[in-house]
């Protein structure tokens, strides 16, 4: 753990980044602009989950099955139930959509009318995230990048969905798994095997031994 306070960490969809348990960088979406992504959602009536992320907790409706409640609780550590995800006061990290049915990449077409307030991406059939209007992967390690005055060619990305595709914009060395969307292949500088099997830890690993060897040399 001691280790890790000297990570930088970009989480929550990339809208933050953190180290040494202080948010270094942080793009809130606006609680009013939320509120009626929200209202928006909730008139679809799919029974999909609306997670809405605030600086403190995951928040979802107290009416969620069990079975909803486990799958929101493996993905997030604070996790508060409401009665009306409406009357939210603070502004929002993120708004998440699962939906076990695998219909988002037709559920998000709902949000084009937010198109020009907020950044939304269906990452997978599961899933989407919604975050403040121009906050995604790669604007947010541009920002990390910024800071440590490190260049695309000096950064190595992963990813497996359709919310990875801005990520390796930012990066010369981008790698998706084996079991990632066609379109991510096609941008990747190299496909790896599937996130299954170790692959990211793999390449890191390989990688850093190859230019250990190079420095030798």
């Amino acid at each position: 753990m001691e280790a890790a306070n000297g990570m930088w960490i970009l989480g929550d969809s990339a809208t933050r980044i953190k180290r040494a348990g202080t948010y270094v960088y942080e793009s809130l979406l606006p609680n009013k602009i939320g509120r009626q992504i929200i209202r928006q959602l909730e008139k679809l009536e799919l029974g999909h989950t609306i997670i809405a992320c605030t600086k403190t907790a995951a928040v979802v409706s107290e009416t969620i099955s069990d079975e909803k409640w486990a799958i929101v609780r493996g993905s997030y550590r604070q996790v508060e139930r409401v009665a009306d995800l409406t009357a939210i006061e603070d502004d929002f990290v993120k708004i998440t959509i699962h939906d076990p049915k695998l219909r988002c990449f037709e559920t998000v077409k709902s949000l084009e009318p937010f198109r020009d307030s907020v950044y939304f991406v269906a990452s997978e059939a599961a899933w989407i995230d919604i975050a403040n209007h121009g906050v995604h992967k790669g604007t947010t390690v541009e920002q990390l990048q910024r800071i440590l005055q490190v260049r695309p060619d000096e950064t190595m990305a992963f990813g497996d969905g359709y919310n990875d595709l801005e990520l390796f914009e930012q990066a010369d060395f981008s790698y998706a798994v084996s079991n990632a969307v066609p379109e991510l292949k096609a941008r990747a500088h190299a496909v790896i095997g599937s996130n299954d099997a170790d692959s990211v830890l793999q390449t890191i690993q390989r990688t850093i031994e190859e230019q250990a060897e190079i420095k030798i040399t």
